[in-house]
């Protein structure tokens, strides 16, 4: 399962040609498939199965139905190549309550190994509080792929996140990749007021 921007469906095209050479369907989602699933299979003509909006309330669904041969179209934003034909979600989904949406699980990856040529100090990490952003701007997608309300994680739940990331994992710097990151001010201070009195001393920086 692979997220796929504009720019990135030549190399999806890639993964899903030789993952279907061995038998294997490759799922895609992110921005340009959930807003344009035609035209990602039309350029990745490998590709069987794309999630349109947030793919991790159906993806589970997906997979358990693909591995016990049950069929998949009908099931909300899902999207599939039949032969020549496609099958085309018009619904994309949207995460809606947070409280028991973990976050996603990084402790067995080679997190030492990644390089962001933006740090200071490793390793390091990508993490969001929240998605959606109340703008409509014409140059990005952010609005159409998460919608214009603003939806996330309390902050107590952040803190306990990163509390694990610093002293579990050893994290040293986050992302936070947010398109909104500052936009709750209350929030965004109550996150910052609480991350120095836990001791958190990771370096950070944001998207505002």
């Amino acid at each position: 399962c692979l997220t796929a921007t504009s720019y990135s469906l030549g190399i999806i095209e890639e993964y899903a040609a030789f993952c279907s050479s061995h038998g294997i369907a490759l799922i895609a989602g992110g921005p340009h498939p959930t807003l344009s699933p035609e035209t990602t299979f039309e350029k990745c003509p490998h590709l069987k199965y794309i999630i349109r909006g947030e793919g991790e309330l159906i993806i589970n669904e997906v997979i358990r139905n693909i591995l016990d041969g049950k069929p998949v179209n009908g099931l909300p934003g899902v999207c599939i190549r039949n032969g020549k034909d496609t099958i085309i979600s018009k619904e994309i989904l949207y995460v809606s309550d947070f409280f028991f949406f973990f976050f996603p699980k990084i402790e067995n990856l080679p997190i030492k190994e990644y390089h962001c040529p933006d740090i200071i100090s490793k390793p390091m990490t990508t993490f969001s509080i929240q998605r959606g952003c109340p703008n409509g701007c014409k140059f990005c997608s952010t609005s159409q792929m998460s919608g214009r309300k603003i939806r996330g994680w309390s902050v107590n739940q952040i803190i306990k996140e990163l509390e694990f990331l610093f002293f579990d994992i050893g994290i040293r710097e986050i992302s936070f990749v947010d398109d909104v990151f500052t936009l709750n001010t209350t929030k965004t201070k109550n996150l910052c007021e609480q991350i120095i009195s836990k001791g958190l001393k990771f370096d950070w920086f944001c998207n505002i």
